[in-house]
């Protein structure tokens, strides 16, 4: 009796597992191959990563493209949620990808997911308002630098430093770049006119050193031009009744040689011999106003 029991345990043992493992419990499962949901989970300037859940565990796998389906990733190995980076993206560019859990590639059921890459790793920073310079309460140069963001109406202070702090510097956006130059340097109890040229990258979060201009100049007037940025005016000390600048034009080639190229150069028109004018470049021109006047 006990030995038909057992025999009887171990055929519906087996016959329970090969319905399990039949071809209709394949069809069934091939039926429910489907993506729950998907989203992007991170975004950078050159990948994103895109996370999705499979109706049960199953491979994963992701095709994308920015014009087309142009790349796939396939995951190793079988998983109810997936999480896959998309590497060597191209930076503030739309990209459409489309997500598959399916073990064969037949009747594929996909999410598409639309996203756009940053335009660097600090977006905040990249598209800031930036407040440079000037004089603090002990009456030395600012170090800390702030920018707002005007997209989320957010102030960062100190997001970075000067590696030279000065004041009346001569200040410019140019290629993405923000150029401080010349200015004044605090040295002990007194200042000093400064030929330093430092450029903050806010791509890269990072300060780099040029070459020194070839005279001082401070309160003078900047413009982005072109490929290149010109001082006029200003003064070459820290009185501006005994250095101001008459008729000399500098000129900075930040793409020329390893740390650009100072050239300067006389106008042939006169120019007003002030400092601290207000002034921009627009259209290949510089346009600047009237203000303190040397004599």
């Amino acid at each position: 009796m006990i030995l038909v029991f057992n025999i009887l345990i171990f055929l519906l043992t087996f016959i329970f597992s090969n319905c399990l493992n039949s071809p209709l419990s394949n069809i069934q499962n091939a039926q429910n191959e489907k993506v729950n949901l998907a989203f992007v989970s991170q975004i950078g300037p050159r990948s994103a990563t895109i996370t999705w859940e499979c109706s049960h565990s199953l491979p994963g796998s992701i095709l994308y493209g920015k014009s087309g389906l142009e790349s796939v990733v396939t995951s190793l190995e079988n998983s109810k949620v997936h999480s896959m980076t998309l590497p060597n993206l191209e930076s503030n560019t739309d990209y459409l990808a489309f997500v598959f859990c399916s073990s064969t590639t037949d009747k594929l059921q996909s999410i598409p997911l639309t996203f756009k890459t940053w335009i660097s790793d600090f977006p905040n920073r990249t598209r800031g308002l930036w407040v440079i310079g000037g004089m603090g309460a002990d009456a030395s140069p600012v170090r800390e630098i702030d920018f707002f963001d005007p997209v989320t109406s957010t102030w960062y202070p100190s997001a970075t430093s000067i590696p030279t702090p000065r004041v009346f510097a001569n200040i410019v956006s140019h290629k993405n770049k923000i150029y401080v130059i010349g200015g004044m340097e605090k040295q002990g109890i007194n200042y000093v006119a400064s030929k330093k040229t430092e450029v903050y990258d806010p791509y890269l979060d990072q300060w780099t050193t040029l070459s020194d201009m070839p005279v001082a100049n401070q309160g003078g007037v900047i413009a982005s031009v072109g490929e290149e940025i010109f001082i006029i005016s200003g003064t070459t000390t820290n009185d501006m009744t005994t250095g101001t600048i008459l008729n000399t034009v500098s000129r900075l080639a930040p793409g020329i040689g390893q740390n650009g190229l100072w050239q300067n150069y006389l106008s042939l028109t006169a120019i007003f011999s002030r400092v601290d004018m207000s002034g921009c470049g627009l259209n290949g021109n510089i346009f600047f106003t009237r203000w303190k006047i040397y004599e």
